[in-house]
């Protein structure tokens, strides 16, 4: 495999970038759709055009493995992607919804935050028949596009993921339906000690890696608004925790 890509909404995806880039050895091209940004609140057939133009990017620069690092573009429409790429490999991001099950095994209830479209798809309803533990969806609508402007202003992040979330209080693990949303997991620790959380980049990396092996390479930032690719860096160099 040549290069490996990777697209999303906006900055959200460098979450699961970070993870990827850990574990593999392939050159890497990150498309941030910050021009469209957010997915969430998109229709069905928005969405649908905003993957395609990021997909066929993707693929004039040489990646034939994808991964879409969003949920809502993973939960609405990746069988349509595959169908309309077959010499693409695609990786989808999902609710860590069963590995959160597996843990919480019934005791207690779990919480998942996700974007109103992720709400909304069959797949979720899915993945919800298979928990055995109570599952509580939030749909939050607006969050990913709060994130995406104060995502360097931690304060602002803080005082708002305060007076959005009470409720966690009440549940025993909390699933982060959204990668944009993987930039509020210090926050959201520090407020709920107590609380178990998850998010799906793990699991894409995992995969990831067992198709492309380790190592290091290079990577390349795309921005469909035009802004530097130097913008991406400066984020990636500041949340290397995640």
């Amino acid at each position: 495999m040549s290069r490996l890509g990777i697209f999303d909404s906006g900055i959200g995806g460098l979450t699961t970038y970070l993870d990827i880039r850990k574990r593999t050895g392939v050159d890497i091209v990150y498309l941030a759709d910050d021009l469209h940004s957010p997915y969430g609140d998109k229709s069905r057939g928005e969405l649908y055009h905003c993957a395609i133009r990021s997909v066929d990017t993707l693929t004039l620069y040489g990646c034939d493995t994808i991964v879409i690092a969003c949920n809502t573009i993973t939960s609405t429409l990746k069988p349509q992607l595959v169908s309309r790429y077959p010499e693409v490999k695609f990786v989808g991001t999902e609710p860590a919804l069963l590995p959160a099950d597996r843990v919480v095994r019934g005791d207690g209830k779990i919480a998942l935050m996700c974007t109103p479209a992720t709400a909304s798809s069959d797949r979720l309803r899915a993945l919800i028949s298979e928990c055995v533990s109570t599952v509580d969806v939030y749909a939050m609508d607006g969050l990913a596009s709060y994130i995406e402007r104060y995502v360097c202003e931690e304060d602002m992040l803080c005082e708002y993921v305060s007076h959005l979330t009470p409720w966690l209080s009440r549940y025993r693990a909390l699933v982060l339906g959204c990668t944009h949303y993987v930039y509020l997991k210090d926050i959201l620790r520090e407020l709920y000690p107590n609380l178990l959380i998850f998010d799906g980049n793990e699991g894409v990396a995992n995969r990831v890696s067992d198709m492309v092996g380790g190592g290091r390479g290079c990577t390349i930032y795309l921005t469909t608004s035009g802004r530097e690719g130097s913008y991406m860096r400066r984020i990636v160099d500041n949340y290397q925790r995640f």
